[in-house]
């Protein structure tokens, strides 16, 4: 297991400890974004910002890297706004199906769930 771990660390070095394969594309494709480079129809695949994957992450991080340079830490602060609209939502989805005890519960599962 150890191995492993200390490849994936080796991989993902570029773009900082914690940062997955998709994450990597989404950058990228944020980066091709901001620089003009996006759905091209007419293109290279290589030259696509996002050929594979949904554009409109990329596309929301681009937006707001005109407000900062530093994609990563865009992103950090959108997944976490994110996040927090995810739990708003589960909160009021619970408290209207099944009233607010459950609403709370649910909201506060889906807040310690790390894969959420």
């Amino acid at each position: 297991m150890l191995p492993m771990d200390c490849d994936a660390s080796r991989a993902t070095r570029a773009w900082g400890l914690g940062v997955s394969p998709d994450s990597v594309v989404y950058l990228t494709t944020a980066e091709k974004f901001s620089q003009g480079r996006g759905l091209l129809p007419q293109a290279e695949t290589s030259e696509l910002a996002t050929p594979h994957f949904p554009p409109l992450f990329p596309m929301a991080l681009a937006a707001l890297s005109a407000v900062n340079d530093d994609l990563r830490g865009i992103a950090r602060w959108l997944q976490a706004a994110l996040m927090g609209i995810n739990v708003m939502l589960v909160a009021l989805l619970g408290l209207r199906a099944a009233g607010r005890a459950v609403g709370l519960v649910a909201a506060m599962l889906v807040a310690c769930n790390s894969a959420a």
